[in-house]
């Protein structure tokens, strides 16, 4: 790997995938997350966003990599689009209504790159290790917060790079906002950033808090909308709702039983998804 890249906050970069639907011009962010198979040696990789974002895959909706160059580092200016279709089979989305979570399978992604371009696909994916569980006693109040994303459709477009916004934390992390599993954030959440990881640092460790899927925004009154691109002018309130990662934990738990129920029928039952999600 290339030296210059090794920091987390760098990687971050490039674990994050912009989302685009060509036709109505609407726009939204996507992060790629490794979990273990049951098959040995194999691994699930999802990219994961917001039901509003990934659903309505009737609709033309593409996805942007970088390739990799021959000693396995990203072509810089190269991107790499490929269309959804490619994975319709694998995507799963929260029975919820309230949680506004979705995820596609794309552990075909390096050989699909590969068919289409003849080369690899440069990408870095978060771990279960990051989640956070929301029970760590330093997670709290006014804890820096950063988000990595496509706001309002911003990037640089010679590199093919999002950007990384900050804030902090704006309700307390133990306590569901408005008895839901959302986290409150200050920072300026623009339409296009749904589906943005968020990270704090925890005990001098990265965690990933949450999916970012809602700003708040004042007209007459204030209302919440979704955090996706549209052809609006609205006065953003730099407020937003973030989706907990225990629920996404929750989803992931579930997509993987199912997979390891159809990939591996004869295996004895075991969950190799740690940690486990709490009920926050």
């Amino acid at each position: 790997m290339n030296p210059e890249y090794k920091q987390f906050e760098e990687q971050a970069f490039f674990s994050t995938v912009r989302i685009e639907r060509p036709a109505s011009k609407e726009m939204g962010t996507g992060f790629l997350v490794e979990v273990p198979s049951c098959l040995e040696g194999k691994k699930h990789v999802f990219l994961v966003s917001n039901k509003h974002v990934l659903g309505g895959q009737d609709k033309e909706t593409r996805i942007t990599f970088h390739l990799a160059d021959k000693e396995g580092n990203p072509e810089l200016g190269n991107p790499f689009r490929i269309n959804l279709k490619e994975f319709t089979k694998g995507y799963y989305e929260s029975d919820e209504d309230d949680i506004d979570l979705a995820m596609l399978n794309v552990s075909n992604l390096v050989d699909v790159a590969k068919h289409h371009s003849k080369k690899d696909v440069y990408y870095k994916s978060l771990g279960l290790e990051i989640f956070s569980d929301y029970t760590e006693p330093n997670f709290l109040p006014n804890n820096k917060i950063v988000f990595v994303g496509y706001p309002n459709d911003r990037f640089d477009t010679k590199n093919f790079l999002p950007i990384m916004r900050s804030g902090i934390v704006a309700s307390i992390p133990k306590i569901n906002f408005e008895n839901k599993p959302y986290l409150l954030v200050d920072a300026q959440v623009f339409q296009g950033s749904s589906g943005s990881p968020v990270f704090t640092i925890i005990d001098n460790k990265w965690k990933l808090i949450g999916v970012v899927f809602q700003a708040m925004v004042r007209n007459q009154k204030i209302q919440i909308v979704e955090a996706a691109q549209q052809a609006v002018t609205q006065d953003m309130l730099g407020i937003g709702l973030v989706v907990k990662s225990t629920a996404l934990l929750d989803l992931i738990n579930k997509t993987k039983e199912k997979l390891d129920k159809q990939n591996c029928p004869d295996a004895s039952a075991r969950d190799t998804t740690k940690p486990k999600s709490k009920n926050n």
